[in-house]
C-alpha cells in the first residue's frame, strides 16, 4: 500500500510540474524589443549566479534565444530557448539545458517570468527541475536593457493605399516612413497624422519616434476636364453626353457646334446654349453618325449641312438688326 501510494503522489507531482512549464499564450501587442545580449543575475538560495543571455525578438514578440553559467567565460550550464514571447510589458520563456551532463539527463527545463520596467530593465523569477527536483529564485538583470517600442496605426480609404498599412511597430527614436499611393483616375483628398491634416502629400516621414501615432489618408475621383467636341465621331453613341463646354441638350445641337466650328474657324469658345436649336430627323443623325468619308460627301449630308448653315447664318442676320 505504501508503494502505491508513493507512487500515486510522485504522479500527482510530475503533473503539478509539467503543468508550471505551460506558457501562457500571447494576449497583447509587444511593448519592448527584448532583442540583445544580458547579463543576469538567477538568486537562489541566497546567492546570486550570473548567466550570459542573448535574446531575439520578431514583430510579434515571439523569442528565440540561449544562455548559460557562468557569465563572461566558458559556460558549463547552457540552454537554448524553446518557445517565449514579450507581451506588453511581461516576458516569459521557457529553454532546455544542452550541458552538462547532469542538466540533460534527465531534461532540465528552465522557466523564467518576468516584468520589464520603465527603464527597460527585466525582473521576476526562475524555476526549473533539475535532477527531477524542483528550484526556484529571484531573477534580475545585471547589464543590457530592452526597447520600448512604439505603434504607428496606419489606415487607407477606398481607391488608393497606404504602405507600410495596419499596426506598425517602431523601435523607440528611430524613423518610420510611410508611402501613399492613389489608383487611377483617383488623387489623395485627405491625409491626417494624429488626426490633423498634412496636406495631400505622396510620403511622411515620422521621425524619432517616441510615442504612438495614427495615420491615415483618403481618396476622391480626379475632376472631370472640360473639353469640347472636334469632329462629328464625337457627337456618336452618347458621346456628346461627355462635353460640358459647351454643354448640349441633344446629339443634333452637338452635331451643329461642330459643323459651325468647320464651317466659320471659331475656337472652342462658342457658345452654344440658348443660341442655336436644331432638329435633326432620325435620318439624318444616322446619316452623320457614320464615319464613312463617302457617305459624308454624299447629297443627303449636304442637305443636312446646309439646313445649319441657313440656321446659324439666320441668326447672325437677328443678331445684325439688333
Amino acid at each position: 500500500m505504501k508503494k502505491i501510494t508513493l507512487f500515486g503522489s510522485a504522479f500527482i507531482a510530475l503533473a503539478l510540474l509539467v503543468s508550471s512549464f505551460a506558457l501562457p499564450a500571447q494576449a497583447v501587442a509587444p511593448a519592448w524589443d527584448a532583442t540583445g545580449s544580458y547579463v543576469i543575475n538567477m538568486e537562489y538560495w541566497g546567492t546570486d549566479y550570473a548567466h550570459d543571455m542573448s535574446l531575439t525578438q520578431d514583430s510579434l514578440g515571439n523569442l528565440t534565444g540561449s544562455g548559460g553559467y557562468p557569465a563572461g567565460g566558458a559556460h558549463t550550464y547552457t540552454w537554448v530557448l524553446t518557445s517565449g514571447s514579450v507581451s506588453g510589458n511581461s516576458i516569459d520563456f521557457l529553454a532546455d539545458y544542452t550541458a552538462s551532463a547532469d542538466a540533460v539527463v534527465p531534461q532540465t527545463t528552465l522557466h523564467l517570468v518576468g516584468t520589464i520596467a520603465s527603464d527597460g530593465t527585466i525582473s521576476g523569477t526562475w524555476s526549473d527541475n533539475y535532477q527531477g527536483g524542483s528550484r526556484s529564485g529571484a531573477v534580475s538583470t545585471v547589464s543590457g536593457v530592452t526597447v520600448a517600442l512604439r505603434t504607428i496605426t496606419a489606415s487607407a480609404g477606398a481607391n488608393g493605399s497606404i504602405s507600410p498599412f495596419g499596426l506598425v511597430v517602431v523601435n523607440d527614436g528611430n524613423n518610420q516612413a510611410f508611402t501613399i499611393t492613389a489608383d487611377s483616375g483617383y488623387h489623395i483628398d485627405d491625409f491626417l497624422v494624429d488626426g490633423s491634416s498634412v496636406g495631400a502629400l505622396g510620403t511622411y516621414v515620422f521621425t524619432n519616434v517616441s510615442a504612438n501615432h495614427t495615420i491615415s489618408v483618403s481618396f476622391e475621383l480626379d475632376p472631370v476636364s472640360l473639353e469640347s467636341p472636334l469632329v462629328k465621331a464625337e457627337c456618336k453613341d452618347g458621346g456628346w453626353m461627355n462635353f460640358t463646354n459647351p454643354s448640349f441638350r441633344n446629339q443634333g445641337q452637338c452635331i451643329a457646334y461642330v459643323n459651325h466650328r468647320d464651317d466659320r474657324g471659331e475656337d472652342d469658345d462658342l457658345e452654344v446654349e440658348g443660341s442655336v436649336s436644331v432638329s435633326v430627323d432620325d435620318d439624318d443623325e444616322e446619316e452623320d453618325d457614320d464615319e464613312d468619308d463617302e457617305e459624308e460627301d454624299s447629297d443627303e449630308h449636304r442637305s443636312f449641312s446646309n439646313r445649319i448653315r441657313e440656321i446659324l447664318d439666320g441668326d447672325d442676320d437677328e443678331e445684325d438688326d439688333e
